[in-house]
């Protein structure tokens, strides 16, 4: 009964259109002033909460089922905007624009012709082709359709992330797809609006919207009170911009596509990206292409040269319609060798592994924003690591208080004084934007900053809760936290006369600000040099040395008329001369698992480095806990393995920033560390890096890049934002992390957890190795293909594998053998070796030795089969027969059956690439994918050999002669076995590939590219093209009229 009424006519109406709050945050309306005065007749921010139906105190009812549903009719949803996928039919349609397979077509296409013009069954062959040119089109689509659609999903999880909003008058975390206009969402720096909204409360807020106005200065934003031009007030908040510094709340104004974020996604749609290890790949396949070619060219010329001098020395037609039929037989041998020899399954075989890992790395918790980030992390050789919530479990807890000079670890009212503690529990609830909940049990939910929610659980325990202080009408300012300043203050109007500042952070920070201490029965004592140095040395660094973070509360009274209430904020005025409170020790326990991460690290050959914002005993504690420092540690004055970040600057000279006048190549050098040698003296010892600001964290990260290290760095805030940008690898924090930083980072770790570290170098080091397996492969492949196809053309004026033959070989080691090695799951072997160079080549000696010793091997095989296989097995010989027939087409039936079985077995031989790894079958099971490609290529070779029939042009072969062929291809398993006997050092010197990769303008003019071009890759291209150029004339346009 209600369904109807939901849908229909019991909708509610409200008193603004979504039109008219879409023109309030247009952007020339704002710089103009129009929208300002379009917020004025709508009665100020009071007015428009008042036409939305929001409370500013409840927010929305989260039960009131009509109301909810008619905010998303007439408003809309805010649902994820992401780019449709290709459809199958247009991925086969892009497949079938490769040159090379359009010139197979058309060569198919004369031969059917021309077949079913001189013999009965002559359209077999052609017909044929076109059959496996489809299988080629369909499979290598089919695989592209599923990588797309893992990817889509992929990011649709990138942008998941909670909101903190009021509704139904309590404070909870809510997803941002859920967000419907009406919310009010509360802002903290580092947030990334997801929405429209217009400000309600606001403190010190500043503002980046360089992203989507082009502006790029920051914009304060502040609550209008006279709407007069004077007072340059500005309350819209812009989807897509960043929060840099402040605090607020907002109402929601505008959601999905009717915000301004996404009205500019629907415009600018993300493409897919090339990573470096593809362009590394595409360098290799464009080198083996041009041998390739020319090995084709080679072949056609002397197959026409062979059938000339053998028509002319007896007397034949020349110039005749058999000669017609020969030269095309001929075309599409040589154009099958050059679809077998250019391997553009390489950069697919990137696409599989990325996609494989991607998917799996999310279910161990790292969510890839930057698909680069996967391979990177195989070569990572140093970690720069935050202490809070990734080594230790962001849980914390007050363990102990020093008060009224007396150190507690129990709290009860009755061991401290009333007015003290009434000082200290007023200042943690009012001087705070944390907003902890209870749930059912009772049990603290720490929503917010965590070490402001283990401050608000010790006050709630003696008694006093922040509901009924926070929000305040007395609330005159509020400067949040910052990693700069390391406190925050809070001033509050206590009396007609007097306004009480409320300070609280750093301890070693705060106490050089105070002049008096609280004592018992609320005296005061005065607070000198030594007494402040023996509070550091008794409380601060005795807190310190069990592992406890020190934050102290303090304040100070000044009179009313002594504030003027504007901004900037009055540091020395009012953050001076304070009262110390208290000082409370922080727990935050250790992760339980950190101490076995930070071990696979070193076995790793990764150097662990704590960067922390806490002192110095503190971080020694923690990093001992961890194993990051010996635990028999001691700090010497002249110790370089523990630093202070002001020490660590003066050390290294800081960073030197490119000037001017330089060249855009000389610029992309810098900035660049300034005594990079003693910089280098630091890097060999330093471990731990306390009080450390987020621009030490950069210039450490700028450091060891310049000394070729590859770095991965962890952050969680705005100011981490550069330093996640600048390192090889970004670990954005997915609970604790802001927008801000996580949008810079290339991995947002979903667990906060050092371990999920570990994990994504172990998925890199297995991308890398899975690379190396199918290059391995396809290499071995490539040559016996081609070599056989060439001795064949020159010497039989045939190639003893034909065109549809050739196609099937292409399959199994293109697509099929990307499937099957690179989704090979990773092992803890892979975190027991040194991590890859970034100038380290693809194919190393060990892969040479495998890829000489098994082409040898089969050349040998397979030459032997060419010319005396029908003697061997006792049948007719197949070599330049002028008409196939079931019995004369053995001898090539087993040279073509022996040649798959050959590359099957020695797939299974390219699963482990190291010497002392001599069982290949070690985890054989642990693949289903190559189980499945293992069994299916087997069971479609034994199906083409017993019904391929004139076809295909196989033979029925004897049970025994499946056997033996069978039995020699899995010689290849012995071979390899002996192949690892030989020592590697014979082939170290072997560089037939530049290890460069290729550069973009070198890619479009590429073997790969001109020929067997991939035309996703180019719309991707184009598509960036048009994106950058949307972007620059919006941003030209708004400049333009801000102008």
């Amino acid at each position: 009964l209600e369904e109807p009424l939901l849908r229909g006519g019991g909708l509610k109406t409200y008193g603004v259109t979504r039109e008219q709050l879409e023109d309030l945050l247009d952007q020339d309306n704002i710089i103009e002033g129009t929208s300002l005065q379009k917020l004025k007749g709508m009665g100020g921010v009071n007015g428009l909460l008042n036409l939305l139906g929001v409370g500013l105190k409840t927010g929305l009812n989260p039960d009131d089922e009509v109301d909810m549903q008619s905010r998303a009719s007439a408003f809309g949803e805010n649902l994820a905007i992401i780019k449709q996928p290709k459809s199958f039919w247009s991925l086969i349609v892009i497949q079938f624009e490769d040159h090379i397979l359009r010139v197979l077509t058309a060569a198919a296409f004369v031969s059917l012709v021309l077949g079913l013009a001189t013999e009965e069954n002559g359209w077999l062959e052609g017909a044929t082709i076109f059959l496996a040119i489809a299988i080629i089109l369909l499979v290598t689509a089919t695989n592209n359709y599923l990588k797309e659609k893992q990817f889509q999903k992929l990011n649709a999880q990138r942008e998941l992330r909670d909101v903190t909003v009021i509704r139904g008058g309590k404070t909870v975390q809510l997803n941002i797809y859920k967000l419907i206009v009406g919310d009010l969402m509360h802002i903290t720096t580092g947030e990334k609006f997801p929405v429209d909204g217009v400000l309600l409360r606001g403190n010190m807020l500043n503002i980046d919207e360089s992203s989507i106005t082009g502006e790029s200065h920051l914009i304060h934003k502040s609550v209008p009170e006279t709407f007069s031009a004077e007072e340059k007030a500005n309350p819209f908040m812009v989807s897509g911009s960043e929060v840099i510094e402040g605090t607020g709340l907002m109402v929601v104004v505008g959601v999905g596509i009717h915000s301004r974020q996404g009205k500019l996604k629907l415009k600018l749609q993300e493409e897919d990206e090339t990573t470096p290890l593809q362009l590394k790949l595409a360098t290799v396949a464009n080198d083996i292409g041009r041998i390739g070619y020319v090995s084709a060219l080679i072949t056609f010329a002397v197959m026409v040269l062979h059938y000339i001098v053998e028509r002319l020395y007896t007397h034949e037609c020349l110039f005749c319609f058999e000669t017609i039929l020969k030269l095309v037989d001929f075309f599409i041998v040589c154009v099958t060798i050059i679809v077998v020899a250019v391997p553009e399954g390489l950069p697919l075989a990137v696409t599989i592994a990325l996609a494989y890992s991607v998917n799996k790395m999310k279910d161990e918790n790292n969510l890839v924003r930057v698909l680069t980030a996967c391979e990177v992390m195989g070569g990572a050789n140093n970690i720069c690591s935050d202490k809070t919530g990734t080594l230790t479990q962001n849980r914390m807890s007050v363990e102990k208080l020093w008060i009224e000079e007396m150190a507690h670890t129990s709290f009860s009212k009755l061991n401290i004084g009333t007015e003290a503690l009434t000082l200290l529990c007023s200042n943690v609830c009012i001087n705070s934007d944390a907003f902890p909940q209870r749930n059912a049990l009772g049990k603290f939910e720490q929503v917010g900053n965590k070490t402001e929610c283990a401050m608000l659980e010790m006050a709630f325990k003696f008694g006093f809760d922040y509901n009924t202080l926070r929000p305040s009408d007395k609330i005159k300012k509020v400067v949040p936290f910052s990693s700069a300043r390391k406190r925050m203050t809070t001033l509050y109007q206590l009396d007609d006369t007097t306004i009480r500042v409320f300070v609280k952070g750093a301890s070693e920070i705060v106490i050089d600000r105070c002049k008096e201490l609280l004592i018992a029965n609320a005296n005061t004592r005065r607070l000198n040099p030594q007494a402040i140095e023996d509070i550091k040395t008794n409380v601060i660094r005795s807190f310190a040395k069990l592992s406890l973070r020190t934050i102290a509360v303090a304040y100070k009274d000044i009179r009313i008329r002594n504030y003027d209430g504007g901004d900037p904020f009055n540091e020395d005025q009012l953050e001076n001369d304070l009262t110390l409170v208290a000082i409370a020790g922080i727990k935050d326990p250790l992760r339980p698992e950190i101490v076995e991460a930070v071990e696979k690290c070193k076995q790793a050959g990764i150097k662990v480095r704590m960067v922390t914002g806490d002192n110095v005993d503190t971080a020694i504690a923690i990093s001992k806990e961890c194993g990051i420092l010996p635990s028999n540690y001691e700090r010497t004055p002249n110790s370089l393995m523990v630093m202070e970040g002001k020490q660590f600057r003066e050390y290294v000279g800081g960073l030197v920033q490119a000037e001017p006048y330089m060249s855009e190549a000389e610029r992309k050098q810098y900035p660049k560390v300034r005594d990079l040698h003693s910089f280098e003296i630091v890097a060999k010892e330093l471990c731990v890096l306390a009080r450390s600001t987020p621009d030490d964290k950069y210039l450490l990260v700028t450091g060891l890049k310049q000394l070729n290290n590859v770095v991965a760095v962890t952050g969680d805030g705005t100011n981490d934002a550069p330093a996640l940008k600048k390192a090889d690898v970004g670990f954005a924090m997915g609970i604790a992390g802001t927008e801000v930083a996580r949008e810079a980072a290339a991995i947002i770790l979903l667990d906060d957890n050092f371990r999920s570290i570990v994990t994504a170098v172990k998925w890199g080091r297995s991308i890398y190795d899975n690379i190396r397996k199918f290059l391995q492969f396809q290499l071995s492949v490539n040559i016996v293909a081609v070599f056989m196809a060439f001795l064949g053309g020159v010497v039989l004026r045939e190639s003893p594998l034909n065109a549809i033959q050739m196609l099937w070989v292409n399959l199994i080691m293109d697509t099929f053998a990307a499937l099957a090695l690179a989704t090979e799951p990773p092992s803890e072997e892979l975190l027991k070796r040194r991590p890859y160079s970034r100038n380290e080549s693809l194919v190393t000696p060990v892969m040479w030795r495998s890829i000489i010793g098994q082409a040898l091997f089969q050349i040998i095989i397979l030459s032997v089969l060419l010319f005396e296989g029908d003697k061997i097995f006792d049948v007719d010989s197949s070599r330049m027969v002028d008409k196939w027939t079931e019995q004369n087409g053995v001898h090539y039936t087993l040279f073509f059956h022996i040649f798959v079985f050959l590359q099957v077995f020695n797939e299974v031989n390219c699963r482990k690439l190291k010497t002392t790894d001599v069982n290949v079958f070690e985890g054989f099971f642990t693949n289903p994918m190559f189980l499945i490609i293992f069994g299916f290529t087997i069971i479609v070779q034994i199906i083409f050999v017993e019904s391929g029939g004139r076809a295909i042009k196989c033979s029925p072969l004897s049970f025994g002669q499946h056997l033996i062929c069978i039995t020699l291809g899995a010689l290849s398993l012995l071979i390899g076995l002996l192949i690892k006997k030989v020592p590697e050092s014979m082939f170290e010197n072997i560089n037939l590939f530049r290890r460069d990769p290729l550069d973009a303008q070198e890619f479009q003019h590429s073997i790969v590219a001109l020929v067997r071009r991939n035309t996703l890759r180019q719309s991707t291209s184009m598509s960036r093209q048009a994106t950058l150029k949307e972007q620059q004339s919006l941003t030209a346009m708004h400049t333009t009229g801000r102008s």
